[in-house]
């Protein structure tokens, strides 16, 4: 397994380093993460050599390896390098999927200022329905919450609303052709790690619109269905390849990264999810 495609907010020794890595299976996080078909999180970046040279590296201090299957096949492993170093509020959340429980059980975390949900996530339970994780886990779809303080659907309302938290996404991991896990995004109402989504439903080869939430402007937008969303052309060769696409742009001194997966289920492409990281 080699190096596909990345983006580096113009971490040049980064992007370097990553170029000249390669993994067999079991190898380093991505090898790691093809063996288990699962998603891993690690936060001790010593456990790995191939990790252990990210250290240091752009603020890098934890790594989320997330698979991507068609049917049973693996056609990608999305590397999530992750920094503690802002000031903003967010979190992404791993739930494992017990079949003959009918739960989510919480499969690991990684905080930024949010001490207290840090503590109290790992002691809950989701059943299949209840809260983000549970809606996710049914639906089998990527699931949008814009506003986790106010949702009655969010367990952690009030959690969230203490810890500065605002935005709330659910993404399906599935291998063997069902949800076996669910992973949950979620950032601060100003400055979020994620500035907005955007999902698309394929019909017949089709793209049809998107289901827009933009987060990163002064006024935000909420599920409003759009024919031409700025992350289509990305979308679109999404649609066509079926692997994931990624693109980074420099805007005003900032790096802006879209993040477009396709997210497939038993009968196939089920849903494209455009993650915009500003």
């Amino acid at each position: 397994m080699a190096v596909g495609m990345g983006a580096y907010r113009g971490h040049t020794e980064l992007a370097a380093a990553r170029g000249r890595l390669a993994f067999s299976y079991g190898e380093g996080l991505p090898g790691a993460v093809w063996a288990s078909g699962k998603v891993l999180l690690w936060k001790d970046l010593a456990t790995s050599l191939a990790a252990a040279e990210l250290s240091g590296l752009g603020g890098i201090d934890a790594v989320l390896g997330c698979p991507l299957f068609d049917g049973r096949r693996l056609i990608a492993v999305v590397c999530f390098l992750l920094s503690n170093r802002g000031e903003a509020p967010g979190c992404l959340e791993v739930w494992d999927a017990l079949d003959e429980l009918d739960v989510l059980r919480h499969g690991g975390g990684y905080y930024v200022h949010c001490a207290e949900l840090e503590r109290f996530s790992p002691l809950i339970q989701f059943p299949r329905g209840t809260g983000l994780p549970g809606l996710t886990w049914l639906s089998g779809e990527a699931q949008v919450m814009a506003d986790v303080r106010s949702s009655n659907a969010f367990v952690r309302a009030g959690l969230a609303a203490r810890c500065g938290l605002k935005h709330g996404i659910g993404l399906p991991i599935y291998g063997e052709r069902k949800v076996v896990q669910v992973l949950g995004l979620f950032g601060a109402e100003q400055h979020s790690f994620v500035g907005g989504a955007e999902i698309y439903h394929p019909r017949a080869g089709e793209l049809g619109a998107a289901m827009l939430f933009d987060w990163s402007g002064p006024g935000s937008i909420a599920g409003e269905s759009l024919a031409d969303a700025p992350g289509r052309r990305l979308a679109e060769r999404v649609l066509a390849s079926h692997c994931p696409a990624v693109v980074e742009a420099k805007r005003g001194g900032r790096y802006e990264i879209s993040l477009a997966l396709p997210l497939h289920d038993r009968k196939g492409l089920k849903q494209v999810l455009l993650l915009s990281l500003p």
